[in-house]
Formats: C-alpha cells, structure tokens, sequence
C-alpha cells in the first residue's frame, strides 16, 4: 500500500498508518483513506478521522457509508410543532365559544 521516493514511503490511497515515522500500512475501507503526503500522513475523507479513518469527525455523523455533515433539523421541528399545538389551540376556541351560552 506504498510507494517509495528518495527512501521514505509514501502511503497510497485507502491505505492508513499511525504517522510518518511508521513503516505498516493498513488497508482502509475504499474511499475513507486519501493518499499521503510527504508531510502529512494519511489524510482522511472530510469528516472521517482516527484510525483507518474510521470515525466521525465532530458535527458528523455515518450516512449511508460515508460520514456527513449532521442535519440540525431539531429547531425547526420544534417551532413547527409549536406552531401546529397553537393552530389547533385557536381553532378549537374559535368553535368552543359560539357554543357557550
């Protein structure tokens, strides 16, 4: 999973190692590991970090195969909830009120 240049070894890509001054390379799932460079070893995938690129980074998380960029969809949920509890609030007093004698 390497290849040499001037006697140092340059990891390919979908291959991981801990850092630079290791010689293992370790096969990662196709896609997660991006080919090093000679001063940084084995960058992940954006949003892929840790060993053989493997986690989520933070404010990510695994979609499918890849790890994306989480869907903060809790706010409007919430206000679209609220908004649903009010409408149903107003409507039944619209209909309660010409019934009180």
């Amino acid at each position: 999973g390497g290849e040499c240049h001037l006697n140092k070894i340059t990891g390919k890509k979908d291959y991981w190692r801990e850092d630079l001054s290791k010689e293992i390379l370790y096969e990662c799932k196709p896609g997660f590991c991006l080919k090093e460079t000679q001063n940084q070893s084995t960058p992940c995938r954006e949003g892929h970090q840790g060993i053989l690129c493997s986690q989520c980074s933070d404010g990510y998380s695994l979609q499918g195969q890849y790890c994306k960029v989480c869907n903060n969809t809790s706010g409007t949920t919430t206000i679209v909830g609220v908004m649903i509890c009010l409408g149903i609030g107003i409507l039944a007093l619209v209909i309660c009120i010409p019934l009180i004698p």
